[in-house]
Parts: C-alpha cells; structure tokens; sequence
C-alpha cells in the first residue's frame, strides 16, 4: 500500500465529511479513522524494507563485478601465460647461441612482467569501482531509511494529534449533552413540584 495515496484517502475523506452546523466542525466516524491509521502503521516499515532491498541489490552488483574483475584478471594472466610460452618456443626454435637465447628470454620475461602489471592494474581498478559502488548504494540505502523514519513520525505524529482532536471533540459533546440533560431533567422536576403545591 502506497502510503502517499492513504493519506490522499483520508484528506478526501475528511473533506467530504458533512459540516456540524453552528460549530464549524466536522462530523466524521472515529472506527473509520481509526482503521485508516492503522494500514498506515502497517505500511510504514515498507519503505525500511526498499531500502534494505537497494542494499542487497547493490550487493549483488558489487558480486557481480568483483566476479568480472576475476574473470578477466585470470584472462589476462592466461593471455600472457600463452604469451610466454609461444615466446619461449619462438625463441628455442630460432635462437641458437647463448646470447641470443638470453636476450629472447629476457625479452619474454618482461612481456610477461608488463602483462602481470596490466592484470595487476585492471584488478585494482575494478576493486575500487567496485568500492565506490557499494559505498553509493550504501549511503543512498541510509538516506531512503532515514527519509522513510522522518516521514513515519510526521505522520504518526499527524495522526496521533488529529485523533486527540476527535476524541476530545467527542468528548466536549458528550458532556454537553450530559449539562443539557441534566438542566432539562431538573427544570423537569422542578416545574411537576410546582405542579404539586398547586394542587
């Protein structure tokens, strides 16, 4: 339940309500209020939940790229492994002197370190992608909670007011009523003892 559009229903409701003449009040039904407040309790903590939802999304992706990160990491260790080998084959099949051999080895060897350092590279920068989506996520996440907390005690608090105000309308009319009961009860005995002294 959206919490927004329960609001709208009870400012229609309330807006809809017929006026009580003379007292420029409202004549609403406290059970229908009361229940209307209640499903807004209860949809309270959904906001919380989507919140924690982003988080475990954002969790998710944060797998998602440390597990690409991997996959290419062990790609290009793979890569440059394949390099080296073929390197040292072309150097074994062509190279027949010592120096020769030396200097294709050391040519290899630094391919591969150069290739070890890009894999190193790619890896951190993936890490840190990947941090600073997580870190994102999480503070998105902590605002949304917030924000969700905030708008539950403006409306609880709106709601608990609103009801005080009907209860004490309600009760103001009872003991209205009760005044003008007891008024008329005793002008009622007051005029049959007046009654009585006649006869």
């Amino acid at each position: 339940m959206d919490i927004f559009s329960k609001l709208d229903e009870i400012g229609e409701y309330i807006e809809q309500a017929k006026n009580i003449p003379m007292l420029n009040q409202k004549m609403v039904d406290p059970d229908y209020l009361m229940r209307a407040f209640e499903s807004l309790y209860a949809a309270i903590p959904e906001e919380i939940r989507e919140a924690k939802q982003l988080v475990e999304k954002r969790d998710r992706e944060l797998t998602e790229a440390k597990k690409q990160a991997d996959e290419l990491l062990n790609r290009t260790k793979q890569d440059c492994e394949t390099m080296l080998v073929r390197a040292k084959e072309q150097a074994e099949k062509l190279l027949d002197e010592n120096l020769i051999k030396k200097s294709a080895e050391s040519e290899a060897k630094h391919l591969f370190n150069e290739c070890s350092e890009q894999a190193k590279r790619l890896a951190r920068e993936a890490e840190l992608e990947a941090e600073a989506i997580r870190m994102q996520a999480l503070e998105k996440a902590q605002r949304m909670e917030e924000q969700a907390i905030l708008k539950a005690r403006r409306i609880k608090e709106d709601a608990d007011n609103y009801a005080q105000q009907i209860l004490s309308y309600i009760e103001n009319d009872v003991v209205r009523k009760i005044d003008e009961l007891n008024t008329k009860g005793k002008s009622f005995f007051s005029d049959l003892k007046e009654q009585d002294l006649h006869l």
